[in-house]
């Protein structure tokens, strides 16, 4: 075999490894793409069923009757820490090596009139906005 012939197999080892690479990237994109549209259409279908100013009781019911698990937590978004936030989870996103989770969830984000000073949750909170935001969990 020639060093012309040898040194051609590299290259194109090489070449299909980037070739690899871009499909790769493209397919990503156009995945993570289907997931922000899935997520603004979540996020449209919750806002217009639920305004500002609804009582946490009737998020919560509606949730229950649609059969939606949620969990309560605080300060996810990092706005109002009156009240807990409500969390329903729309989906998952790639994991970074340095987390075991990389969950995304609907945050019903509430205001409490009787807030003293820790965030808790009442029936009477109302609703101050709906967001879409991504959690890392189980982090390094």
């Amino acid at each position: 075999m020639s060093l012309k012939k040898t040194a051609s197999i590299p290259l194109a080892v090489v070449a299909l490894c980037l070739m690899g690479f871009g499909v790769a990237s493209v397919v990503r994109r156009n995945i993570q793409r289907k997931h922000q549209a899935m997520y603004a259409s979540i996020l449209r279908e919750y806002s217009a069923e639920l305004k500002t100013g609804t009582p946490r009781k009737d998020v919560e019911q509606l949730l229950r009757s649609k059969g939606q698990p949620f969990q309560r937590t605080c300060c996810l978004l990092k706005g109002n820490r009156s009240a807990f936030e409500d969390l329903m989870k729309v989906g998952s996103e790639p994991v970074p090596w340095y987390c075991s989770e990389n969950n995304v969830y609907l945050v019903f984000e509430f205001y409490s009139p009787t807030h003293d000073g820790m965030p808790n949750a009442q029936p009477s909170d109302s609703l101050e906005q709906i967001a879409v935001s991504p959690w890392l969990q189980g982090c390094l």
